[in-house]
């Protein structure tokens, strides 16, 4: 089952409320952190997603929204052996609302040392207008 959250930016009551894991209905569900920064060009935005492989994650970005997939693999259920497992596996997803549109053709990203960083320019949308 995959989870699933919304955040826009600046809703800082929201992120700093969740802390690292956040409740969804009463069942506990493990979403990574995610850090996101605004200058005038573009969104930087860093997701702690220690131990998850280059080739489990999905980014994906349309109408506004940046989604990030992945899934983080684990040992089998039921190995013998273990006294506790506290270690998130699974798949989960996050949506993260960008105000501004981005060039979408030019969005990157990279993982290193367990952070996802993602580089997503803004599309500045320059109008003129004549005096009549």
């Amino acid at each position: 089952m995959k989870n699933q959250t919304y955040y826009k930016p600046f809703d800082l009551a929201q992120l700093f409320d969740r802390g690292m894991w956040s409740e969804n209905s009463g069942v506990q569900s493990r979403m990574p952190a995610v850090d996101v920064e605004e200058t005038e060009e573009a969104y930087r935005l860093l997701v702690d997603l220690p131990g998850v492989k280059k080739d489990a994650i999905s980014i994906s970005y349309k109408n506004g929204h940046l989604s990030i997939e992945a899934k983080r693999e684990g040992c089998e259920e039921n190995a013998a052996g273990w006294v506790c497992r506290e270690r998130f596996t699974g798949s989960f997803q996050r949506n993260i609302y960008l105000s501004q549109s981005l060039k979408d053709d030019e969005i990157s990203a990279s993982l290193n040392d367990g952070v996802l960083e993602v580089h997503a320019p803004k599309q500045h949308q320059t109008k003129q207008i004549s005096i009549n």
